[in-house]
């Protein structure tokens, strides 16, 4: 969206204004930054464990958790409508190959 603003000199200003729903470019771990200034506020915790691979919270580290964890909550919220907690999301996928949402994640 384009606002003309005119001065007292009649110079003309063009004013450009973003009007997405936030900053949509890439963070250092590959998630966009909306998704990943949410998850810093709200779910800290969780998203410490996120960010670091799941170290001292699962058995074994897992490469690019957070962004595994981005990409499977866009996911699920376009085709289950419902978003998933990274918390809830970290619990589940720690039960192994019994987990709810891995086997979703394959059947979709």
């Amino acid at each position: 969206m384009k606002i003309v603003i005119e001065n007292r000199k009649n110079k003309v200003n063009e004013v450009e204004f973003n009007l997405s729903m936030g900053d949509t470019s890439p963070t250092d771990k590959g998630i966009d930054r909306t998704f990943d200034k949410m998850l810093r506020g709200k779910y800290y915790d969780a998203y410490k464990i996120l960010y670091n691979d799941g170290a001292g919270f699962l058995d074994q580290p897992i490469p690019n958790l957070l962004r595994k964890y981005w990409k499977f909550a866009r996911k699920f919220s376009k085709i289950d409508g419902r978003f998933v907690p990274p918390q809830v999301w970290l619990d589940d996928i720690k039960k192994g190959d019994a987990s709810y949402y891995r086997q979703w994640n394959r059947r979709n």
